[in-house]
């Protein structure tokens, strides 16, 4: 398959509440210079600068948050400070499949939640919501993914089909050495020949 690069992030549905919660903290911030009751005063202006702090990294972290596939791997980054920075790094043979849920506004909005199970027969998995154009990044994952299965499995068989040529054709030399078809010298050199022609 031709080589991919994509990168899918939060929705921006997802920055509505805490952008909303943000501009009433800043709100209250310039009321609390107005209240003549300076303990109130502090009081709702300690409480407003703090919520304003933790919704604007809130906002920060989610912006971090990017899933990313280039056809090899799928690749998850979380994280606004350096040293708290999150890498995933998930390599395409340990991906089983991609699944993803949009319900109703996610159809019309384009966003979605993916879960990555990583390998068959197991419950691990990997999940984030509310991803921007998740159908279409969950859709090539699982592609890629089908691809290289298929590509195993037809080099498994070509890999069986080959051992059992070699078998049949050593069968067949012995038994033209048994016959008296081949001589000892004949038989060696032709086995080396095969032996060494094989994958």
């Amino acid at each position: 398959m031709t080589a991919v690069n994509l990168a899918i992030k939060k929705h921006w549905t997802v920055y509505f509440v805490p952008g909303i919660i943000t501009l009433v903290a800043l709100f209250f911030v310039y009321l609390s210079f107005g209240i003549a009751t300076k303990w109130i005063s502090v009081g709702l202006l300690i409480f407003a600068f703090l919520t304003v702090i933790f919704k604007i990294m809130n906002i920060l972290y989610l912006a971090s948050i990017t899933w990313s596939f280039n056809g090899g791997e799928l690749h998850i980054i979380k994280g606004v400070l350096p040293w708290n920075k999150t890498h995933i790094q998930i390599p395409i043979f340990d991906i089983y499949d991609s699944s993803v849920s949009s319900g109703f506004l996610g159809h019309y909005l384009n966003f979605g939640h993916i879960s990555i199970r990583r390998t068959e027969g197991m419950t691990s998995h990997l999940s984030e919501r509310y991803l921007g154009r998740a159908v279409c990044f969950s859709g090539i994952v699982n592609q890629y993914v089908q691809e290289y299965k298929k590509g195993q499995n037809s080099a498994k068989i070509n890999h069986g089909q080959s051992s059992d040529d070699i078998g049949l054709e050593l069968q067949r030399l012995v038994d033209f050495k048994k016959s008296g078809a081949l001589t000892e010298e004949e038989f060696d050199l032709l086995k080396k020949k095969l032996i060494d022609s094989s994958p």
